[in-house]
């Protein structure tokens, strides 16, 4: 490797700072002209000073146990320390630069100097920094109203729903009418609440957490809380469910919850038939719901889940079968509807068997 007198020896264009030192006397030996630009100090200023003057002054004794670190541990790619706090480097005026720090060792000669030697690329990271900063902002006030749906709203409707059960006894006929419209929507108010905070809890985690789950007691569990809810729908389960596990995560409940309510809310018919079915495959089992409704047109099979648009503003029923499909994509399912000659609707959950089902 060469240097010219300005000691810009490694290529110009290349976009982060590269800075090379002995490892033994800490000394910089070379550097590229972004390390220039970064630090604001030249070529030769920078091949005059020690790599961990680089670095804030008042932490100096952190900086070097991470330059050990790096050096014995390398390759390594590091822009925090254990506590969290990011990594700093200092400009010639002061400034505080946060960076992330890809370093690894130097087999072969620099300036005269044996190896093995230290490399280390500094990128600018404050942009990042700054948009996790305003994303973790947005996720506490997400947290904030997922509380507030989940709890404060979702009790005030529910004490109207049971106020106005209470006043049926009490209204003429024209008057539980409108009871019970107050009542439906009321119940299907409860009911967004819920998609909103199971949406919100979707939004809020941050890593995959998909793991074996038991689809039989799941897919019963959810089918119980339905009949209870819903006295006057006629839900049967054809054949068996198998007692099978599939990856996904514990929300996978909520994807059934969605689909059973959807099928009976917008179903048109004196009573609402809902049939569930399952059946197992290779490597995926597929869970079918079919109703007795008005059915799907089929222009709008796509579009119901909000697929390519935004979940409240597709021409879907809404928050509850956007949910559905963005749970059943995280875990690397599929999700569609068939149409039955409009004698109703089926909606179809395919999921991943887990390893070793």
């Amino acid at each position: 490797m060469t240097s010219n007198p300005q000691r810009y020896g490694l290529s110009k264009g290349y976009p982060d700072a590269v800075v090379i030192a002995d490892p033994d006397t800490r000394g910089i030996i070379e550097t590229n002209r972004a390390a220039a630009d970064l630090f604001g100090r030249s070529g030769d200023e920078l091949c005059s000073m020690e790599i961990l003057a680089l670095h804030p002054s008042e932490d100096r004794e952190r900086y070097r146990v991470l330059f050990d670190q790096h050096f014995e541990n390398q390759p390594a790619t590091i822009s925090r320390f254990e506590d969290g706090s990011p990594v700093y480097v200092v400009t010639a005026d002061g400034q505080h630069v946060p960076v992330e720090i890809n370093a690894w060792v130097l087999e072969e000669e620099v300036h005269g100097h044996e190896p093995p030697l230290f490399q280390g690329v500094f990128r600018d990271i404050s942009v990042r920094l700054d948009y996790e900063r305003r994303l973790e902002e947005q996720r506490d006030g997400l947290k904030v109203l997922n509380q507030i749906l989940r709890h404060d709203v979702r009790n005030d409707l529910q004490l109207v729903t049971a106020y106005a059960e209470i006043l049926t006894d009490y209204v003429d006929e024209d008057g539980k009418e409108y009871l019970t419209t107050i009542r439906t929507s009321a119940t299907n108010a409860v009911e967004l609440t819920q998609s909103a905070h199971d949406m919100a809890e979707v939004m809020l985690t941050t890593e995959d957490d998909s793991h074996p789950v038991n689809l039989r007691n799941t897919l019963e569990a959810k089918l119980e809380e339905i009949r209870s809810a819903y006295p006057g729908a006629a839900i049967t389960v054809e054949g068996s469910i198998p007692a099978t596990t599939v990856s996904a995560n514990d929300m996978l409940a909520s994807v059934f919850r969605n689909l059973l309510t959807n099928a009976i809310e917008h179903n048109d018919k004196e009573v609402a038939k809902i049939r569930v079915s399952v059946t197992e495959h290779d490597q995926t089992v597929r869970v079918r719901i079919a109703d007795n409704g008005p059915g799907v047109p089929d222009d709008r099979t796509e579009t119901i889940f909000g697929k390519g648009e935004k979940g409240l503003e597709s021409e879907g029923t809404g928050i509850g079968l956007y949910l559905v499909e963005t749970l059943v994509d995280s875990y690397g399912g599929d999700v569609w509807v068939e149409d039955v000659d409009s004698k109703g609707a089926v909606f179809v959950v395919e999921l991943p068997l887990a390893r070793g089902s």
